[in-house]
């Protein structure tokens, strides 16, 4: 069942509504976080402002895993690069908070907890368009976690 589901996931990433100069995109997508070892789903909406940039909102579910499941919001800037008709190419940056959320037996039985964190990341994607409204998009990223509140001011 598992496999299923995470196959799933993949394929559910994979399919992203294409979003053109002045338009809205809704699209799902799956995500695997490497700091978390987990395996997220998540929706993300994007608005192109212009021909190369745009904004793209994404919330992700990351799945429970010894008993931690956490929440994942970000607001992400691409810039797209035209690599012909069907290819573009986009540098990402983005901010985020990320909430964990622990459950544990404590003394009135299971418990839950929550620790929220800022995010502040950047890398690369690439989008291959498969029919009008329709593309394949794929990216990967570097993340920065700071505790909530936290100031580069100190």
């Amino acid at each position: 069942m598992k496999k299923t589901v995470i196959t799933l996931l993949v394929l559910l990433s994979a399919l992203v509504a294409r979003a053109d100069m002045g338009e809205f995109a809704l699209g799902t997508q799956a995500t695997y976080g490497t700091h978390k070892k987990a395996v997220a789903a998540g929706v993300s909406l994007k608005y192109n402002f212009f021909y190369h940039w745009r904004i793209n909102l994404l919330a992700d579910f990351y799945f429970k895993k010894n008993d931690v499941w956490s929440t994942d919001f970000a607001l992400e800037h691409n810039y797209l690069i035209y690599l012909g008709d069907k290819v573009r190419l986009f540098p990402l940056v983005g901010l985020g908070l990320q909430t964990d959320h622990i459950t544990f037996e404590g003394l009135g039985g299971r418990e839950t907890d929550s620790d929220e964190h800022m995010t502040a990341f950047a890398g690369l994607g690439a989008e291959y368009l498969i029919g009008e409204h329709l593309m394949l998009s794929q990216s990967a990223t570097i993340m920065e976690t700071r505790p909530k509140g936290f100031s580069a001011l100190g």
